[in-house]
């Protein structure tokens, strides 16, 4: 099985990424545990896209295009991991999720004591080394997914697993995949009903792609479908059409390729937030618009940037 190590306290991680701004109330939210009840409230952002209609933008409107010049940062600390950053946080309530990428370290953030560290997770691979060159084209991690107080995650060695909401503990986690053949994961679950989704990585290099549905209570595996071979192994039963009416949609579900999402903070405030990352190696991310100053200024890892307005800039909404 997986080992796994955790924290949890009422302090910042040690290096830990974040970057938040003028004040966060101390009010919160109750956390509410129908999924579909979540998406819809625009104050939070409960799965990858935003919603399961993946709009991968915000309606909140506190900030528009008059007074988005007045975004201002409070301050910030850059993430422990020295990776290219792809997964967008989750706000649950007044709770932020961050996931990093391999070695796949999890985080829930307190939005209403100033960014203060609830817990960390911290996955420990049967072979780090080895998984990171078996997968292809980046080790990645693209982000998590919520449902009835758990975070639902997959580790680069394929480990599947929930994680209590609250307090960072493992509720149930599977076996690896076959990563040694570069079947990996890094890919966000999805959640629908009773199914938390996984998939897998690694076609590029001949691995027979599957997706696989998980049990959200108990992680026992519900059902596996693969993506070539007989029809019992693709899924194809008597309810298979060659079209659905939804096949017929242009562009259904957008993404953007983006990791800003923006939710209300505790204190009725719009935040908004962005991880921006570059790998350490790469010289040529600078803060000057000079032609030769590409190698004059090297950033590596990821930061979070939560902007807000300044205080009293607008009415908070009555919540």
């Amino acid at each position: 099985m997986h080992r796994h190590s955790g924290w949890s306290g009422g302090g910042r991680a040690a290096g830990l990424a974040l970057l938040l701004l003028v004040g966060v109330g101390a009010a919160g939210r109750a956390q509410e545990s129908d999924l579909v009840s979540l998406q819809a409230d625009p104050a939070q952002w409960v799965m990858p896209n935003g919603n399961y209609a993946a709009w991968n933008y915000s309606p909140l409107d506190q900030i528009d295009l008059d007074n988005v010049g007045s975004l201002s940062v409070a301050w910030t600390l850059p993430l422990p991991v020295l990776d290219a950053h792809q997964a967008a946080p989750l706000v649950v309530g007044d709770t932020m999720y961050l996931v990093t990428p391999k070695p796949n370290r999890v985080y829930a953030i307190d939005l209403a004591r100033d960014g203060v560290v609830r817990w960390e997770f911290r996955a420990e691979h049967e072979d780090l080394e080895l998984v990171t060159v078996r997968a292809c084209c980046g080790a990645k991690t693209r982000g998590l997914a919520f449902a009835e107080g758990k975070i639902f995650f997959n580790t680069l060695d394929g480990v599947a697993m929930a994680l209590d909401a609250a307090t960072g503990a493992v509720v149930w986690e599977d076996d690896p995949t076959d990563y040694p053949v570069s079947e990996v994961r890094t890919g966000a679950p999805l959640v629908v009903g009773r199914n938390v989704i996984f998939g897998v990585s690694g076609g590029d290099r001949g691995v027979r792609g599957h997706v696989t549905a998980h049990d959200v209570d108990t992680g026992e595996v519900r059902w596996r479908y693969y993506n070539l071979g007989p029809n019992d192994d693709v899924g194809i039963g008597p309810r298979f059409q060659p079209f659905y009416a939804d096949d017929r949609i242009p562009n259904p579900a957008l993404d953007f390729q983006s990791s800003a999402i923006s939710y209300l903070g505790p204190d009725g405030r719009q935040y908004v937030a962005i991880l921006a990352s570059s790998p350490a190696s790469d010289p040529r991310v600078s803060f000057d618009a000079r032609p030769d100053a590409g190698f004059r200024y090297r950033r590596g890892g990821t930061a979070l940037y939560v902007f807000a307005l300044p205080a009293g800039a607008v009415q908070p909404e009555n919540r």
